[in-house]
């Protein structure tokens, strides 16, 4: 956490996790980075991986204004992880508009969408708000996803018998360091003035949608 700053490279935090890791006697997970965010976008156009990977002299570093979350992931078993098949029980609207002829799964996806906007949530918790049961909260994930309107995450594992451990901070990097905001607050940060117009940007444009 200490080397997340400005001009920090991603393959000098991968390998800096992987080090960290491998000296406890564990593999980090290849497959799977902490990554930057965006408003309304859980994985941004960087990424921060759990290995060394090679030196790319064109590979972005770390700037003022961004945010990330660091995510390491420490495994007992190969250090690889594949989709299991089954059901799925995490979902993310995809930024369109979706046919619906069912007026339940039309209110789920209104609540789904208010809610979380295109961020990840889970069946279980569209099955808490406005007394939706599980079994019509599936039926509309279901038709939205025969009509590509949400996307599906399966679980993901390691081989059988094998424990992952995950840790995970958020930050903001600033002109002096990466600032952790997962932590409870108070906590001292002062949002840039480049960051604030672009939230203002945002706000205008989200209103400009909804009035569409």
């Amino acid at each position: 956490m200490e080397i997340i700053q400005i001009g920090t490279l991603p393959s000098v935090v991968g390998k800096n996790i992987e080090d960290t890791i491998t000296s406890y006697g564990y593999l980090p997970i290849r497959e799977l980075s902490g990554h930057k965010l965006g408003r309304y976008e859980l994985h941004g156009d960087k990424r921060l991986p759990n290995i060394g990977v090679p030196y790319d002299p064109a590979e972005a570093s770390l700037q003022a204004g961004e945010v990330y979350a660091l995510e390491t992931f420490a495994s007992t078993g190969t250090g690889s992880v594949h989709e299991v098949s089954g059901n799925r029980y995490i979902y993310m609207l995809l930024p369109r508009r979706v046919p619906l002829r069912n007026p339940v799964s039309r209110k789920i996806y209104s609540t789904a969408y208010k809610k979380y906007k295109t961020l990840p949530f889970a069946e279980r918790w569209l099955s808490s708000y406005d007394n939706f049961n599980r079994s019509r909260v599936r039926f509309a994930l279901r038709e939205l996803m025969n009509n590509a309107g949400v996307v599906a995450y399966p679980p993901l594992a390691d081989e059988k018998g094998s424990y992952v451990a995950q840790y995970e901070n958020t930050f903001i990097i600033t002109e002096n360091e990466g600032v952790i905001v997962t932590t409870q607050p108070p906590f001292e940060f002062e949002i840039p003035e480049s960051l604030q117009e672009k939230i203002s940007d945002d706000d205008e444009q989200e209103k400009e949608n909804n009035k569409e």
